[in-house]
């Protein structure tokens, strides 16, 4: 089969953000939810918090949104609602749900190429023209192939609600104990004073380093084995790891010999802002982590009391107060060892982690199906848009369970 190829121009219309007056922004829920790049992209729908209440340009439910300016280019989200666009992001929508849906796998299939038409390769900004003149395959069948596609999205959808209400689960139970002093046992426990205020009485307040170690281990170029699992910052953001690829040592940064094992918390020391960081989990063998990163490892305290207790907004507010530097602000591994921890009973610490550590553990796993699931969707976007799958040979294959499409040969994941 032949595919014909048109410019994403007359299957789609283009929008391209600006940013409205910075007196119109606010952070009480006014206006539209403000995406001005993609420090607000999520897992897979944009987590905003400042508004606008004069929004110029925005998107539609439904749309694609597309980094265009600086190194993020060419990062995907989708909207799950109207949001106010600033400059550094466009939107991309089809003439319905299926062919918006359509056009995300073709850009996702092509953004290499895509990217190169900029001619930039350092920062390859994306305007109008570059994207409503991208050649983009068309085939007849776009319907069973965003039908096929759409199977591997819903479950890896699915996933992320999951995890989403497990970590709300963790976090609801380490405020309801740590921060609110409601932990089983509270109503016969006195209060006393502390250097942060009443605090149960036996619990202490002690610097971080007192209960955990900061980049405890580096790795020597000459001990690395032929290939490393590399972890960069954009591998990690709010919570999420993505672990990425082999590749030989010979191509990682020259500093990047950070070790991180099972139970660390890794933290991005540059912009804290950003909440840029993750539970390293039953790490792949062979991992090497950025020296952007801070690696936290646990030593009296368990791993799931460290890592809430070093990702609550006040930790984060601790870290955007001691970072320095107006471009990139960052903070030192000094300013996590003296932070300020305050530590429960050992009795509190072992029922929190026989709780909460089953639940990091399910979010793990979720993840890790996620990533399998990507990777199996990603292979296939490609072969799929370009017409190089027999279709027919697909048909019934994308059965539904209980509403929700099955993908074919999801790997024992359903």
């Amino acid at each position: 089969m032949v595919t014909e190829y048109v410019e994403l121009a007359t299957v789609a219309t283009v929008t391209m953000g600006v940013s409205p007056k910075g007196d119109t922004y606010n952070e009480t829920g006014e206006g539209l939810p403000l995406l001005n790049g993609p420090t607000e992209f999520g897992p897979s729908h944009p987590q905003c918090t400042v508004f606008t209440t004069d929004p110029v340009r925005a998107c539609n439910k439904g749309d694609i949104l597309l980094c265009v300016r600086g190194s993020t280019t060419g990062r995907l989200n989708w909207a799950d609602r109207a949001y106010a666009i600033g400059r550094g992001i466009g939107s991309v929508r089809g003439a319905s749900d299926t062919e918006t849906r359509f056009v995300r796998y073709c850009i996702e299939a092509g953004m290499r190429r895509l990217l190169s038409t900029t001619g930039r390769t350092t920062f390859p900004n994306l305007n109008k023209d570059d994207l409503e003149r991208f050649q983009i395959p068309y085939p007849p069948n776009r319907g069973k192939v965003v039908e096929v596609l759409s199977a591997y999205d819903d479950l890896i959808e699915n996933n992320l609600r999951r995890i989403a209400i497990l970590e709300e689960m963790a976090r609801a139970i380490y405020q309801e104990w740590f921060v609110e002093f409601r932990y089983p046992g509270h109503d016969s426990a006195a209060l006393v004073q502390s250097d942060l205020g009443e605090i149960p009485d036996g619990w202490r307040v002690c610097r971080l380093s007192e209960v955990a170690s900061v980049n405890e281990l580096a790795a020597k170029q000459e001990d690395l084995p032929s290939s490393v699992v590399y972890m960069d910052i954009s591998s990690v953001s709010l919570g999420r790891i993505d672990y990425g690829r082999l590749i030989s040592r010979d191509q990682i940064p020259s500093r990047a010999r950070r070790v991180a094992r099972h139970g660390d918390t890794v933290w991005s020391s540059v912009r804290p802002n950003r909440g840029s960081y993750g539970l390293v989990l039953d790490p792949p063998a062979n991992l090497i982590v950025s020296t952007g990163f801070v690696v936290i490892t646990p030593k009296r305290v368990p791993f799931s009391h460290l890592y809430h207790a070093v990702t609550t907004d006040d930790f984060v507010g601790y870290l955007a107060n001691h970072a320095t530097g107006s471009a990139y602000p960052a903070v030192s591994f000094k300013d996590f060892e003296e932070a300020c921890l305050l530590v429960p009973s050992v009795r509190l610490l072992d029922a929190f982690h026989t709780l909460t550590g089953d639940m990091l553990n399910g979010i793990n796993v979720l993840q890790r199906q996620n990533g399998v699931l990507g990777q199996m969707r990603d292979l296939l976007i490609p072969k799929l848009i370009a017409g190089e799958v027999d279709m027919e040979s697909l048909d019934g294959v994308c059965a539904r369970r209980n509403g929700q499409a099955i993908p074919p040969d999801s790997g024992g994941l359903r």
